[in-house]
């Protein structure tokens, strides 16, 4: 919102001595106003229109506001230069505070729905070298983005809109793309749920790559969704693509769905040797024989791919780059991995034809990972990969529908190189697919757990995350502002000081390089007991 902002040098001084260090008091001099007073004056262009349109009344009250404010300021410059004089400290009044918690309590901040939101970030004050953002943490009359309502702003009340596509749409990025991070308990998932949601019921779709905990099954079942579960007597076929998209030519989806089976034997493949990177005879090999079996069966599985591999017919391929020694090499290594999902302890979930068909019609769909030995990290990966590549089959079929695609347990994602390849394709694509894409992850210091630094894959993660152009930082411990400094270059010190002392619920929203807003997530009691997955906590 804008407010106006007296200054207490002439314009001649501001021309002769440019201020360069200090501090300035920017107190608001607006007078408690209703919600639609807020938002009438939020949609002025200039001040000249508040004196056309505004109603008589609002103008004074907001010229009254003005000269008592500024009769304020006079007597506490003449109070501070009388102490700086004497060389005593002296406090100032705190009469602006007073008038900026009258505003706030009007709009329901500090009771009710918002007690939970009240914020300990610091009111308006900063440093002159900072003061291009007055506080990093902006409010606003009025939501700045369309979308359906998805909470309140935590400082001022204010009702916060938001859908992953209206940023693209007001111009503020050229993606539409995003991450959202913090420590466990911080509120991160209570906002991802509700804004998914909230996403739903504004007609876009969801898809939930990954559920370890089965939390979001429930919510699947409530909205009328699908839950993908593989195991236990139910298959899901890695490399099946589906039939022909309307969208594609018979030439165009042949070839896509070369690209679809190949990126998902690589990421199973890296999924299950995570130690030892794919060589480049071993990707060649891959893409050869993808090519041939596809021309063998229709849907091929990884049952057929192992087949095909221990066969002569293998021996035969053509490889460049390979002669027949490195090529017979090549083969043993890839059936020693492929293998352990057929016939080894990775078996009984995707080797087999698909008897789990996946409805792209449904308003959430969530793929299960809750099953998975949380101690088994290469069954994990193994299950990561596989549904990834069914994602994929839904994204590439360009079928009109907007979806965001959440990664639920980004961290677990973001460790296959394969999937880290395929998540950047994806985000890159996402105008082309209609897809919007979250990372969900914890601290950003995790990062090193999975890459080290100045490495190919670190850069990649790295792009990844700054190419989300959609921010939602939650409460992060203190050891994160490195991470945050070096992801987020434009990030400021005053964001850097609240980052850790952000309370349970509220997040620092960064949307592309202008809005920067406090929001704290709204929803109703039913909708918190299907979200919350806290109670245990306490005790």
């Amino acid at each position: 919102m804008r407010t106006l902002t007296p200054l207490t040098l002439s314009e001649q001084e501001l021309h002769d001595k440019p201020v360069s260090e200090g501090t300035v008091s920017m107190p608001t001099i607006l007078p408690a106003l209703s919600a639609r007073q807020l938002a009438l004056l939020d949609v002025l262009e200039t001040t000249d229109a508040t004196v056309d349109i505004a109603p008589k009344g609002l103008t004074r009250r907001l010229k009254k506001a003005r000269k008592t404010t500024l009769k304020q300021m006079e007597t506490d410059h003449k109070i501070l230069m009388k102490a700086l004089h004497e060389k005593k400290h002296v406090t100032t009044s705190n009469a602006e505070l007073e008038r900026d918690k009258n505003i706030l309590h009007s709009l329901g901040v500090g009771s009710g729905f918002m007690t939970r939101a009240k914020s300990t970030i610091p009111w308006h004050s900063t440093s002159i070298s900072s003061s291009s953002v007055l506080n990093p943490i902006l409010t606003h009359g009025s939501s700045r983005l369309s979308g359906p309502l998805l909470g309140v702003d935590a400082i001022n009340g204010v009702p916060f809109h938001y859908d992953a596509w209206a940023p693209y749409k007001a111009g503020m990025v050229t993606s539409v793309n995003g991450m959202i991070a913090g420590m466990m308990g911080s509120g991160k998932s209570m906002c991802m749920k509700t804004l998914a949601l909230r996403e739903i019921s504004y007609g876009r779709h969801v898809i939930i790559e990954g559920d370890p905990k089965t939390e979001w099954a429930r919510i699947a079942h409530t909205v009328g969704g699908q839950v993908i579960s593989a195991g236990n007597g139910a298959y899901l076929n890695p490399l099946d693509t589906g039939v022909k998209p309307d969208a594609y030519t018979d030439d165009e989806w042949k070839q896509e769905v070369i690209t679809l089976r190949v990126n998902a034997l690589r990421s199973l493949a890296s999924a299950i040797r995570p130690d030892t990177p794919l060589s480049m005879a071993e990707q060649a090999t891959i893409d050869s024989l993808t090519r041939v079996v596809s021309t063998m069966y229709e849907q091929p599985t990884i049952t057929h791919i192992v087949s095909f591999l221990d066969s002569d017919q293998a021996q035969d391929m053509i490889v460049k780059g390979l002669n027949k020694t490195a090529l017979a090499d090549t083969i043993l290594n890839l059936i020693l991995i492929f293998n352990r999902m057929v016939d080894g302890a990775l078996k009984g979930a995707f080797e087999k034809t698909s008897t789990v068909s996946i409805d792209p019609s449904k308003p959430l769909i969530v793929f299960d990972t809750g099953s998975i030995d949380d101690t088994d990290e290469v069954k994990k990966a193994m299950y990561t990969a596989a549904m990834s590549a069914a994602i994929d089959r839904l994204c590439y079929t360009r079928d009109g529908i907007f979806r965001l695609v959440i990664a639920e347990e980004g961290w677990s994602l973001l460790s296959n190189p394969e999937l880290v390849v395929g998540w950047d394709k994806r985000m890159r694509l996402s105008g082309e697919f209609g897809v919007s894409n979250w990372l969900l992850i914890h601290e950003l210091t995790d990062l090193d757990a999975f890459a080290n630094k100045g490495t190919a894959l670190r850069q990649m993660i790295e792009g990844i995350l700054t190419k989300s152009e959609t921010m939602i930082l939650y409460r992060q411990s203190s050891n994160s502002r490195e991470a945050l400094s070096h992801l987020i270059p434009d990030i400021t010190a005053e964001e850097l000081d609240v980052i850790d002392k952000l309370t349970q619920g509220v997040g620092l929203w960064r949307v592309g390089s202008t809005l920067r807003q406090a929001v704290h997530p709204i929803v109703s009691q039913s909708g918190y007991d299907l979200f919350n997955t806290s109670a245990g906590r306490a005790g």
